[in-house]
Parts: C-alpha cells; sequence; structure tokens
C-alpha cells in the first residue's frame, strides 16, 4: 500500500511538471531521468505521464560523480540492456534524445536500439548508428569518457513490424551491452518542429553543461538566447545558467563539458548539486558562456604597448545575457589553474565593450577573493553586462606576486587607483599566505621541473583539481612528440600508463574512483613534468 501511494503521487507530481513542458512542446512518449529513479523500488519513473516505467533487474545507483551537478545513474558491472513496454508504428517519425557518459574503451557500448523484424533494426552506439536501410554511420573508433547529448531522428512509412520479436531496449542495443552513466532519455514518436526540437535541445544542453553542435539555443518563448552563427568564433565549451520554468530549466550553477572543465559559474553557494542551491532565479533570465578553444595559457609578450594588459590568457570567453534582470545576477567564478608557479596570482580581466584586445583603459580587473591550495581562484560579485549591450569579453590575467611585491610600496603609487590595487593584493596576501611560501619538499619539488622542464610543452593541466573522480588530462606542445603520461597514487605506484603518439596535442579523460592524492607525471625525450591531483 505505501509503495500504491508513493507511486501514485510520484504520478502526479511527474504530470504537473510535464503540463508545463507540454505548452510549448510536443510531449515524448517516454521520458525518463535519473531524477526519477527510486532506489528502494528498482524503478526509474516514466516523467512523460504515460505511466511506463522500467523496473530494473540489475542493481543501478546514483554516480556520485554527476553531469554537472545533475544526478546521474550508474551501474557497477556492465548493463545488458532493458526492454521498454512501447508499441513500434509502422508509420512514424521517431525523435530520441539521450543523455549519457560512457566508460572509456577502444569498444562500442549499446545506447539503445529498436527492432522491427528479425532483419530490420535501427540501433545507436556510443561509435556507430544503423538505420532501417541496414546501412551504419561510424562516427567514432573508440569510445571516450564524455557526457554526451545524442539526438537521432528516423522516419519510416507502411513499415513491417513483427510483434514476435519488435522491441525497444535502452542501457544496451540489439547487440551490445552498456558500461557507464546515464542522464536523461526522451522518445516522441510524432512530428516534431526545428524550434520543438532546440527547445528540447537547450534543455538538455543548459542542464547537464554540454554543448550543442552548430545549434542555437532558444527559450520557452521562441527567443534566441544563444546565436551560433554570431558565436561562431566562442562556440567552444558552452555553459550558462538560467530560468525558464516551461522547460523545465533552473540552473544555478554550471560547468562545461558536462561539469570537467576549468571553470564554474554560479549564483549563492557552489554546492554539491544544483538541486541544493537555494539561489531563486527570474523567469527568462540567462547568462550563457563560451570560449575560443585555445589552451588556458599566458600570452607573455613583453613587446606590447602600454595601451593593452599583459599576460592576458590565451583562452577567452564571451558571456551571453538574455533576460530583463540578468545585469542583476549576482555571480560567483571558481577557476582551476594548477599549473601556474608559486606566487602567482590570476586576475578576472572584463572588457563591457566585447573587445578581445583588452585595452588598458576598458577593462575592469577583479581580484580573486581567496585561493585553495590545489590552484582554485576564487571571484565574487561579478555582475554581467551591466551596459545592457548583451554581451560581456573576457579572459584572466596572469600575475606575477613577488615581482610586483618585490617592486612596489605604498610610497611609489602614482594615483589613487594604484594605491588601492596595492592595498587589495597586500589584503590578498595576508588572507592567503601560502601564496607566497613553499615547503621545502615544494621547493625541491619546483627545483626539479626547473631541470625536467619539457622545452616543447605549451600547456599541460589535469582539471577539475581537486576532484570527486572525474578529471581531463589536456597537453599542447610545439611540435608533434611523443611520450607517455603515468598516474602515480600516493604511495608512488604507477596505476596507468597512457601512450602518446603522432601529435602535438592530446586530450584524455579519467576516472579515478579511490580518493586521495595522484601524481600526473608527463614524460618525453625532453624531460619530464609533474601535477599533483587530488580526488576527494
Amino acid at each position: 500500500m505505501r509503495k500504491l501511494l508513493f507511486m501514485v503521487s510520484f504520478i502526479i507530481i511527474s504530470l504537473l511538471g510535464f503540463s508545463q513542458l507540454i505548452d510549448t512542446v510536443p510531449s515524448p512518449v517516454l521520458w525518463y531521468k535519473a531524477d526519477s529513479f527510486n532506489d528502494s523500488l528498482s524503478s526509474i519513473y516514466d516523467v512523460s505521464g504515460n505511466e511506463k516505467h522500467i523496473i530494473l533487474n540489475q542493481n543501478l545507483h546514483f554516480d556520485d560523480t554527476l553531469i554537472n551537478y545533475q544526478n546521474c545513474l550508474i551501474s557497477d558491472s556492465v548493463f545488458n540492456h532493458v526492454l521498454l513496454d512501447y508499441r513500434i508504428k509502422d508509420e512514424c517519425e521517431l525523435t530520441v534524445f539521450s543523455v549519457y557518459r560512457p566508460a572509456a574503451d577502444k569498444n562500442a557500448w549499446g545506447i539503445w536500439s529498436m527492432t522491427f523484424d528479425t532483419a530490420a533494426v535501427i540501433s545507436i552506439s556510443t561509435q556507430d548508428i544503423k538505420d532501417l536501410s541496414n546501412e551504419t554511420t561510424i562516427f567514432a573508433d573508440t569510445t571516450d569518457n564524455y557526457s554526451v547529448i545524442n539526438l537521432l531522428r528516423q522516419k519510416w512509412m507502411h513499415e513491417n513490424i513483427d510483434s514476435t520479436v519488435s522491441e525497444l531496449r535502452i542501457f544496451g542495443s540489439d547487440s551490445l551491452p552498456y558500461k557507464g552513466s546515464f542522464a536523461e532519455f526522451m522518445l516522441y514518436d510524432t512530428i516534431m518542429q526545428k524550434d520543438d526540437i532546440t527547445k528540447v535541445y537547450t534543455y538538455l544542453a543548459i542542464k547537464y553543461g554540454i554543448s550543442i553542435y552548430q545549434m542555437d539555443y532558444m527559450n520557452s518563448a521562441r527567443d534566441t538566447i544563444w546565436n551560433y552563427e554570431k558565436n561562431e568564433y566562442f562556440s567552444n565549451e558552452v555553459a550558462g545558467i538560467g530560468k525558464d520554468t516551461i522547460l523545465n530549466i533552473d540552473q544555478k550553477q554550471s560547468c562545461a563539458l558536462g561539469g570537467t572543465s576549468i571553470m564554474d559559474i554560479y549564483t549563492g553557494n557552489l554546492e554539491e548539486k544544483n538541486l541544493d542551491n537555494e539561489t531563486v532565479l527570474n523567469q527568462y533570465d540567462f547568462l550563457i558562456w563560451s570560449d575560443n578553444g585555445n589552451p588556458f595559457t599566458f600570452d607573455q609578450t613583453d613587446t606590447l604597448p602600454d595601451e593593452y594588459l599583459k599576460g592576458i590568457s590565451l583562452r577567452k570567453w564571451k558571456m551571453t545575457r538574455s533576460g530583463v534582470t540578468a545585469p542583476d545576477i549576482n555571480t560567483k567564478i571558481k577557476i582551476a589553474a594548477p599549473q601556474l608557479p608559486d606566487s602567482t596570482l590570476l586576475m578576472l580581466v572584463i572588457n563591457r565593450e566585447t573587445d578581445y584586445d583588452f585595452k588598458t583603459d576598458s577593462c575592469e580587473i577583479i581580484m580573486p577573493m581567496n585561493m585553495d591550495s590545489t590552484g582554485n581562484f576564487y571571484f565574487e560579485d561579478i555582475y554581467w553586462d551591466v551596459d545592457r549591450s548583451g554581451e560581456d569579453a573576457f579572459a584572466f590575467q596572469y600575475f606575477d606576486l613577488a615581482e610586483y611585491l618585490a617592486n612596489n610600496n605604498y610610497s611609489n603609487q602614482e594615483t589613487d587607483e594604484d594605491e588601492e590595487e596595492y592595498t587589495q593584493i597586500l589584503e590578498f596576501v595576508q588572507n592567503n599566505p601560502e601564496v607566497l611560501e613553499d615547503t621545502p619538499e615544494e621547493n625541491e619539488q619546483d627545483q626539479a621541473q626547473e631541470v625536467n622542464e619539457i622545452e616543447e610543452l605549451s600547456y599541460f593541466a589535469v582539471y577539475p583539481n581537486p576532484t570527486t573522480g572525474e578529471f581531463s588530462i589536456e597537453i599542447v606542445l610545439d611540435k608533434v612528440t611523443d611520450g607517455k603520461i603515468s598516474i602515480l597514487d600516493e604511495n608512488s605506484r604507477v596505476t596507468e600508463v597512457i601512450s602518446l603518439n603522432g601529435s602535438d596535442r592530446y586530450m584524455f579523460n579519467k576516472r579515478i574512483a579511490v580518493k586521495g592524492c595522484y601524481l600526473v607525471v608527463l614524460e618525453t625525450e625532453q624531460g619530464k613534468e609533474t601535477v599533483k591531483l587530488v580526488v576527494k
């Protein structure tokens, strides 16, 4: 009886949420998401309102690593698919959205499949798509540990359905099992207009911090809140915060790449889950940011004219604002820069004119409130698009704190602004004394790194750091270089070795399940570099 009451209550709540979505988007006939998982009943509820609930025969549980602060589910072992209660139509225009993060593997994992008869099958894996004509399109040769929004559309007419074998599977396909995390699955079997698809894509992209390729973002009122064509050169790692109750969007903290990028922007306090963040945003207010795809290194050119800021990061961002009260949103930033040397300060630089030359007289320079021992810098009280132009340019500035303090004092500050900056820097050092202090062990490591420095290395970063398990390793070299990456645990045991062959750019997404301190060591013929990684 208690189970029945719980299920009835859940269905009523689901229908209320669904009634909001149906106002502007056709209704999915099947809709499963990690938030609708009931552990005690081993069930995933169908929140479409059609009550096609899944009863699981394998153990699923919430994945602690999340996808952009949103729940996802994971199995401790390979998942061998679940059959859904769905009758395949002989005429249909099918649209399926799925959000997942597969386990890295050289082989493919099955995502879902639809079997019509013994010969006709639609299936999608992490590496290929097979359509009704039995043609297979291969889009990857390995399976990477990335968070993905996948869209598949198929249309057929007068298709023969063999009811004895027809079936719809998820968490695996007709021929492949699945391993990894699952977040959301939406199936539509009615005609969807372009705007309808864009809205569902926007809901998933904002919620899970995953960029959608060459498409605009649109709210429920059909207003474009992020334009791909206008932002083509700043279309990397798109993420955002905002609210649209009709599209079920209420994102108050976000990090691109499904939560694994180097930067978080949030309101209120950065919580473990977005659901725990109690900040209230206004309807249709959105802040969406994206970058130019360059590595997070810094321009150390000394020959720049004085009118330009020096030490600006090569990676630059654009912030796009929509909504009347969005400029009033008080945001905070956390950015990971563990690759920076000791006694370095990171400044946030905003240009309200969206001028990426970052001229001295048109930029706001904001100091971090604090930093932590793993190289994360924290900024507070950041307001965007205060001039209501619709967008801002921003980047980060490399600032040698030790050199600045050695060459400055109160007496040589020429203007009130200079004196105010000097005072702020002193206060920062007083509040974060570790920024200028090294232990003997750290000094030895620094000296060793100076000896073993790789001349061809432009960029080597491990982020986020600290991490709850998922992290990325990014390497940019000046020329094609072979080598290897070794990951060592606290006992100096090598837990993994990754070979580097035939490229000048490398990107790996990894996961460590055991908490502790690790060393990520990059080695080439020219030497080695080491980054300390904290898994908490």
